[in-house]
């Protein structure tokens, strides 16, 4: 089970892992992710489930997140072949506002599974190496010291600590 650690702002990381914060605070604020190889930066924020809740499946599209394009056109039009064109009136936007209310943690979920990592609040990165010479295993959240190429705890080889954010290299 992996520890928590409080940060600078008295929210509660859980180490390894994105913010734990509870579902109305997250969906509340922007979180920004980082692509470790070029350092480019996506910011998720509200704007995003306005965006999917007005847009709909063009959003989707444009996101390349084919999976809930086709999970959205099996809830939206599938009914419609069963009791009929009008219960559409009833399946988009019960799904548009399901997906406004999801679309930060689908996104966020998305950028993770690609290796990104989540940037908390000042530019730090909740994977980043810490003074003491010890980082954070991206598999197991256990701590494992800079150097080490496969963690003690879950025997995963690592990622080579050389450009993780807040390392000098």
């Amino acid at each position: 089970m992996a520890s928590a650690a409080p940060t600078d702002r008295g929210r509660t990381t859980v180490l390894g892992a994105t913010a734990r914060l509870d579902a109305a605070t997250r969906t509340s604020m922007a979180r920004t992710f980082e692509n470790p190889i070029n350092r480019h930066q996506e910011t998720i924020s509200s704007s995003d489930g306005l965006a999917v809740f007005f847009l709909g499946l063009l959003y989707l599209i444009f996101e390349g997140l084919w999976n809930h394009v086709f999970i959205w056109l099996l809830i939206v039009i599938g009914p419609a072949f069963v009791f009929g064109p009008i219960v559409i009136i009833i399946t988009l936007p019960s799904v548009a506002i399901a997906y406004a209310l999801g679309i930060q943690e689908i996104l966020a979920g998305r950028y993770l599974r690609n290796g990104w990592r989540e940037v908390i609040a000042g530019g730090a990165s909740p994977s980043s190496s810490s003074a003491d010479g010890m980082k954070l295993c991206p598999y197991c959240a256990e701590e494992v010291k800079a150097a080490a190429s496969m963690c003690k705890h879950c025997q995963s080889d690592l990622p080579p600590s050389a450009g993780l954010v807040g390392e000098s290299t």
